[in-house]
């Protein structure tokens, strides 16, 4: 009887002990699988780096080559055919253009009859100017020698006949002498008939020019080629439209020539830029339709102007630093800001907008322990998933950036590995 009872306390003292071990086993997997795991990180003190980013600057550029008709085109003409279209790739030497050249040919022969017909004004002047010189220097010659006959008279005559030769001549050397003056005149002014010599051998000139420029507008009208190597950024022509000297007909954008995006900012964006500034720029290269490639290139602001845009009110001129393909396609720009010091941390750590969770270690009868401590900290700049702390955070505390499930304060938590 006393055995029966024996064993019987004994399997109720086992009983116990395996239902508290379990409980106890099944109380502790309870509390981990709900205590929050959670990732931690360091606060550390640092430079938050912050940039403003566009998805839509305008790729431009400056120093290409112009292909314009001659001034001397004062007719305009028709383009009768255009050979290359925007963005195409041309070499020196290509035809570009071809226009009707019919009406030059007209001018040019018109011009060609005015310069004959200078040249022979220019010929009569001479010749008339030359006779009237040798009639006034024999005119000069005939008085000299009536004036030394009437000299040598002299003494062959006395009293009135005399007084009266002596008047003759005196009124001769008069004549002779404004004879002289006006050969003198003549001579140095080259004036002949109302006209000069310099007025005749510049209508002859100024033909001569037209001639000239009209044979120079053919050729270089006739086929209007490409001036060096290049990408036509610009074409003003279509065929079956009329164009007149001076007017500029397709831009070349060579290899020389300096790349410029121009991107529109709002005035609160632009505040934080200065001329200097430097900006990351992607690109898409096309080298092969089935491959592009996707590559970055720096930029550094020249200019910032007004836009005329009500909402983006001005304009940022970025010249490329380094270069880049013609045609290729701009993604976004990144204009780099000068950075922000402080205690730097995660922007996804940030719980309610103005609080982190600091994980702090206390010592219990299960050991060391990890709680979650929340502190209120005033927040400064956010950029790039960063987040500056200006006050209420110390360099070297740890955060938490993520969990599993919710953090409280004062509560325990664990980290992934415990």
């Amino acid at each position: 009887m006393v055995n029966r009872k024996r064993r019987a306390a004994l399997r109720a003292g086992i009983i116990l002990l395996v239902v508290m071990l379990f409980f106890t086993f099944f109380a502790g997997s309870i509390n981990y699988f709900l205590t929050p795991k959670v990732t931690v990180t360091v606060a550390r003190q640092g430079v938050l780096t912050r940039s403003l980013s566009f998805g839509d600057p305008e790729l431009y550029y400056e120093g290409g080559v112009d292909a314009e008709l001659p001034a001397a085109v004062s007719i305009p003409l028709t383009a009768v055919e255009v050979r290359a279209g925007k963005d195409g790739e041309v070499r020196a030497g290509e035809i570009v253009v071809v226009f009707d050249i019919a009406p030059l040919e007209e001018a040019l022969e018109t011009a060609s009859f005015e310069l004959e017909d200078a040249k022979e004004a220019l010929w009569r002047f001479n010749t008339g100017f030359e006779e009237e010189r040798l009639r006034l220097e024999r005119q000069l010659e005939d008085d000299a020698a009536t004036i030394a006959a009437m000299r040598d008279g002299l003494r062959y005559l006395t009293g009135s006949s005399r007084a009266a030769m002596l008047r003759q001549i005196e009124r001769l050397e008069q004549d002779s002498a404004r004879r002289e003056e006006a050969l003198g005149h003549m001579l140095e002014s080259k004036v002949y008939a109302g006209q000069s010599l310099h007025a005749v051998e510049g209508r002859v000139e100024a033909a001569a020019e037209r001639r000239d420029a009209l044979n120079e507008a053919i050729t270089a009208c006739r086929e209007v080629r490409a001036g060096a190597d290049g990408y036509i950024s610009e074409i003003y022509v279509e065929e079956g439209q009329r164009y007149a000297g001076g007017e500029t007909l397709f831009t070349i954008v060579t290899d020389g020539a300096e790349a410029y995006i121009r991107q529109r900012m709002s005035r609160e964006e632009v505040s934080q830029l200065s001329e200097g500034s430097f900006a990351a720029v992607e690109y898409t290269e096309q080298k092969d339709m089935f491959a592009p490639q996707v590559r970055t290139t720096g930029a550094q602001v020249e200019s910032i102007t007004a836009s005329g845009d009500q909402f983006r009110p001005y304009l940022v001129i970025a010249k490329f630093t380094q270069g880049i393909p013609y045609g290729a396609q701009i993604g976004r720009v990144r204009f780099d800001l000068p950075g922000v010091s402080g205690i730097i941390v995660p922007a996804g750590a940030l719980v309610d907008g103005g609080s982190v969770y600091v994980v702090t270690k206390r010592d219990s009868f299960l050991g060391e322990e990890l709680l979650a401590e929340k502190r209120y900290v005033n927040v400064g700049e956010i950029s790039a998933g960063q987040a500056v702390i200006e006050e209420g955070l110390e360099g070297g505390e740890y955060i938490v950036t993520s969990w599993d499930r919710p953090v409280a304060d004062g509560k325990r938590v664990l980290l992934p590995y415990d």
